[in-house]
């Protein structure tokens, strides 16, 4: 057998290994399996976590009760954490409120701090 022919039936198992590889790896991946069986959405739970991150932060910014805080939020699986001082109990209560109603939120975990000006 000549070097070329070798190289050509190398290629092709090689080529043959890595598709037989390649579509059985889906099976390692939970997400994977159960948008395959039609059970969630393709991307797993974690696919909108930045459009909903976003999404809060705007309705925050935009909101005039909550112009003097100063409020970061992070997004993981549609549980929205937010921290960072507040003013008021109200402020607190109210800036809660208004990121439950987004959608995509699941969770909301208030951590924010309630402060006195000056401190």
């Amino acid at each position: 057998m000549n070097s070329r022919a070798a190289l050509v039936i190398a290629m092709l198992c090689f080529t043959f290994r890595v598709d037989a590889q390649t579509s059985l790896s889906y099976l390692l991946d939970p997400f994977a399996q159960c948008c395959l069986a039609g059970t969630c959405e393709c991307g797993g739970p974690y696919k909108h976590d930045a459009e909903i991150n976003d999404r809060v932060v705007e309705v925050i910014r935009v909101d005039k009760r909550f112009r003097d805080t100063a409020v970061w939020v992070t997004t993981t699986r549609g549980f929205v954490t937010l921290r960072g001082c507040v003013r008021t109990p109200a402020q607190k209560n109210a800036l809660a409120q208004v990121v439950k109603r987004q959608a995509g939120v699941a969770l909301v975990w208030n951590e924010v701090a309630i402060g006195r000006k000056g401190k």
